[in-house]
């Protein structure tokens, strides 16, 4: 028998029993003197496994709102201990809910945050410390699904028809039958000749797995007159390329009209004959100002402007113009534009 760290033989003949690492090691270096590099492989993987386990200083937080900022999640575990770093990996599948990671500076901390079963930004969370393996059982939102069981969650539908329409009354008909989508992608063609329009299919997610369950169920049954064809949806690297790609572009467009809106106020009560320059000089001195929209209707001015700011800071004082003189004795009315007037016909939306 060869001679190695693991099994050893005595005088007799008879192979040893089951050493203690030190043992391992000590036999090793008197043995194994003639091979370094395996000597020192063995050596590694004695002392590896007679480590004592470290205590992590680190949780894992499933069920994060897509929106929610590393301060709101730093701000919730702040009570349980100092809190060194806040992780939100990147979601490619763009789901509503994410996962993200905190770590404290102490495994204590880390140990008493796992009591924190409460919402997050009205969103249920779960927590667990970071490396300890979750119960598949009781996995139900798909941002905890692990990626090779998520597809468990996402569906092909064809059948429905190549319209608008069409595709609007599929995604009502699986919500009312089925429950909750997380995500519902119609691509369209590329070609040249066909290009922006619907390829006649759907690949659709499911906020749960049992939902995607009862949606395929559904195959074979009819729609508006179509018989729908529902399968478990196979990854098309071609299809989701496009389909990140949309979804790229579309959360680029939201991420930009909502900053458009965020630092926005309506203004009234100026003569339709003010100008735009007018208008920036009066609230100049409140921030810097990003656009000025003067809405028209048939042509002509509608008295009313929409001024856009790029901090909260000159929002605020903004606001405080309202009610305040504005050229020639006129009195200003400022709101901000998220919020609805009391005045009929003059909602923030007005002429955009």
């Amino acid at each position: 028998m060869p001679k190695k760290a693991a099994k050893l033989q005595g005088d007799d003949g008879q192979v040893k029993g089951k050493k203690r690492p030190i043992e391992v090691l000590q036999e090793t270096s008197e043995q194994l003197e003639t091979k370094p590099a395996k000597a020192s492989k063995v050596r590694k993987k004695v002392l590896k496994e007679d480590a004592p386990e470290q205590p992590t200083s680190k949780i894992y937080i499933s069920g994060v709102p897509r929106d929610c900022p590393e301060s709101s999640i730093r701000e919730k575990f702040a009570k349980y201990g100092t809190v060194v770093e806040v992780q939100i990996p990147p979601d490619r599948r763009r789901n509503k809910k994410r996962i993200a990671f905190v770590g404290f500076a102490e495994s204590s901390a880390a140990k008493a945050a796992l009591a924190e079963d409460g919402d997050l930004l009205d969103s249920k969370i779960t927590v667990r410390l970071a490396g300890a393996k979750p119960d598949p059982s009781k996995l139900k939102d798909v941002s905890e699904v692990p990626s090779s069981k998520a597809k468990a969650a996402k569906l092909f539908i064809t059948g429905f028809g190549t319209d608008a329409d069409a595709a609007d009354a599929l995604k009502q008909h699986l919500s009312k039958k089925c429950g909750e989508l997380a995500s519902f992608t119609v691509p369209s063609s590329r070609s040249a000749k066909s290009k922006g329009a619907a390829r006649g299919f759907a690949i659709v997610e499911f906020a749960e797995i049992k939902t995607a369950k009862s949606a395929l169920k559904l195959n074979g049954t009819s729609l508006g007159g179509n018989k729908l064809v529902v399968k478990k949806y196979e990854k098309s690297r071609s299809d989701e390329k496009q389909m990140q790609k949309q979804a790229a572009t579309k959360q680029q467009q939201l991420e930009k009209e909502k900053a458009k809106r965020e630092f926005r106020v309506v203004v009234k009560g100026f003569q339709k004959s003010t100008t735009r320059a007018e208008l920036e000089e009066h609230f100049g001195s409140c921030g810097e100002i990003r656009t000025i929209a003067l809405p028209q209707k048939d042509g002509n001015p509608r008295g009313i402007a929409f001024v856009s700011f790029s901090s909260e800071a000159a929002v605020q004082a903004a606001l405080k113009l309202n009610a305040k003189e504005f050229q020639e004795k006129r009195t200003l009315e400022v709101w901000r534009a998220l919020e609805k007037s009391n005045k009929k016909g003059t909602t923030p939306n007005d002429g955009e």
